[in-house]
């Protein structure tokens, strides 16, 4: 058999196998060297195949796709610079624990280290941020096409609990053309290759090659007995859910708090904050623990920690003081940052839930008044601050707001998560809440954002930045392309509003153009040249009509709305010490 047809054999074969494994999701940028893989998946009527130009951008697409579904989306890229464009979203992917492949190609063993056009050292190049590495060779007359396939399935394995990246060496020919189907390239390897008859057992069945099943034990009796010994002990127990994106999880996490009477502090990117409140569920915990009396207060003694990092800085001291602080996780994964972990149960919350049935311990009396307290409180805020003025506070607000049952919201990092986490209101339609909190990066939210609606296929809204929405101003044409149900609020304030509430403001006289990076630039421009709908708002009080007809109108749409960046610092500060002044009052009176 040629070079050619061994190389199109083996790009055909490796996109069977991911169909067969259920990854149907393939993002190529385009180029020359990977032809074998990207002609292979365009052929394959299994495959759902974008094409996007830039490989950050397709990166970060594929990372919102397999956020949104819980399978790997592909990255195929040519050889060179081009896969080093992927690491933003692998560190991501890495960090968050989202499943995502990518596949480079390489030049083959005699041009490296040669200085070839084309060719760097693409040999573990995100280091251990993969959960898995795979140097393939090239497909020639000693290649093992039971390699190929035995590789293919152990990544794809390893993939669901992060990144993983197969590096394919190919030498040219590339051109497919004049290559018969996958049945007929496999009848011509030569007969006394020792693959051939499993090789074609596999062509005539419709299952992967090799069958990964069974999975991982849940907690044991010593793990159950330890946790009902730790929460029996609580006098003032908390629920604590961090960013969570199964929904099973998030019914657990509730059941949890509930069966334990103990109140449940959720994270904007939990997906509990949002929608339906849970009885017990204490919408506004960061405006509360931001208020110093309340915090000292209120201390707990035995914390349950579910899901992944939390957004507020006002949790973390708190969090401290107390006793027992228990971890339930099905990984290994370390979030632990002040080392505060007294007991680690490793379990989904589910299996932790369904486990305890029988063996929950009574609530005392004390938690049923103390989760009436905190609910009393965290009420009481909630309608103070329910007409509390200032543009990007009131943005977040609308935003949540518009949202319908089902659909989702993309919280981006920085100054959008945090006004979501503190003062979005409570109740309000059910919704997802995603946002990219593994390493909280503002890179790539436009184009994760974008393959995150499309996986889920329903009206999505990403709430980001002005310094965000440039940073990824290419992945506009990934909006254009696709035509998902996004719509992209941008808050242009002139520059990075976070850094307004840090001292460096006060204490360096290049603030504005080091640390704000203020700029006079607008997004919608832009916008116009990649041909969205878009519209620019000087007026914050047009947005919830805006929002709402282009959420009705479908499609993707862009809505910049302009803010004084130091009016709305004045607003966040004056809100949040307004809610400390009152919780200081609240509790004079009350003692």
């Amino acid at each position: 058999m040629s070079t050619g047809l061994r190389n199109t054999l083996a790009g055909r074969i490796a996109i069977e196998e991911l169909v067969r494994l259920g990854v149907h999701d393939i993002v190529i940028a385009p180029g020359s060297r990977s032809t074998p893989i990207a002609d292979a998946a365009a052929r394959h009527p299994g495959v759902r195949l974008r094409v996007i130009v830039d490989e950050r951008s397709a990166a970060f697409f594929a990372l919102g796709i397999g956020r949104a579904t819980g399978r790997p989306a592909v990255l195929v890229t040519t050889s060179g610079s081009a896969a080093a464009h992927a690491y933003p979203a692998i560190i991501e992917a890495d960090a968050a624990r989202i499943p995502m492949l990518v596949f480079s190609a390489d030049r083959p063993p005699e041009l490296r280290g040669t200085g070839a056009n084309q060719t760097i050292d693409q040999v573990r190049l995100f280091g251990d941020r993969v959960r898995a590495f795979v140097d393939v060779p090239c497909p020639d007359a000693h290649f093992s096409m039971r390699a190929l396939l035995t590789t293919i399935d152990h990544v794809v394995a390893a993939a669901h609990d992060g990144p993983a990246h197969l590096n394919f060496m190919f030498r040219k020919p590339l051109d497919p053309s004049g290559a018969p189907g996958l049945a007929g390239l496999a009848a011509q390897i030569a007969p006394d290759e020792a693959a051939v008859d499993r090789v074609r057992r596999w062509l005539e069945g419709a299952h992967p090659y090799t069958r990964w099943l069974g999975g991982r034990v849940g907690p044991n009796a010593a793990a159950l007995d330890a946790f009902a010994a730790v929460v029996k002990e609580a006098d003032n127990g908390f629920v604590v859910a961090g960013a969570m994106d199964d929904a099973a999880e998030r019914t657990a996490a509730s059941r949890l708090a509930l069966e334990l009477g103990w109140p449940l502090v959720a994270d904007i990117a939990s997906g509990l904050r949002l929608g339906p409140p849970a009885s017990n569920l204490l919408p506004f915990h960061d405006l509360m623990l931001g208020a110093p009396a309340w915090a000292a207060e209120t201390r707990p003694d035995v914390v349950v920690r579910v899901g992944g990092p939390l957004v507020s800085k006002s949790i973390g001291h708190w969090l401290s003081c107390a006793t027992h602080h228990v971890v339930v996780r099905p990984d290994g994964v370390r979030h632990d940052p002040a080392h505060l972990v007294s007991l680690r149960i490793r379990a989904h919350v589910s299996e932790l839930v369904a486990a305890m049935d029988g063996r929950w311990p009574r609530p005392k009396a004390a938690l049923r008044g103390h989760l009436r307290r905190w609910q009393a409180v965290s009420h009481e805020i909630g309608a103070a601050i329910g007409s509390v003025s200032g543009d990007e506070i009131s943005i977040a607000r609308d935003v949540c707001r518009a949202l319908p049952a089902g659909a989702g919201l993309w919280a981006a990092s920085s100054m959008s998560v945090r006004l979501l986490d503190s003062f979005a209101p409570a109740g309000g339609a059910p919704v997802a809440v995603a946002s990219a909190r593994g390493a909280s990066g503002i890179d790539g939210l436009i184009a994760q954002a974008v393959g995150w609606s499309m996986a889920r296929k329903s009206p999505c809204v990403l709430l980001l930045g002005d310094l965000a929405a440039l940073h990824d101003i290419g992945s506009l044409q990934i909006l254009d392309a696709e035509k998902p149900d996004l719509v992209v609020v941008v808050m242009n304030n002139g520059g990075g509003g976070i850094f307004s509430l840090l001292p460096i403001r006060q204490a360096s006289a290049a603030f504005e153009p080091v640390f704000a990076a203020a700029h006079d630039k607008m997004v919608l421009p832009w916008a116009d040249a990649a041909g969205l709908r878009a519209q620019g708002l000087s007026d914050v009080s047009r947005l919830p009509s805006v929002l709402a007809e282009a959420l009705g109108r479908g499609g993707p749409h862009l809505i910049e709305v302009y803010t004084d960046r130091g009016a709305a610092q004045q607003a966040w500060i004056a809100a949040r010490e307004n809610v400390a002044d009152w919780v200081a009052h609240h509790l004079q009176t009350q003692a």
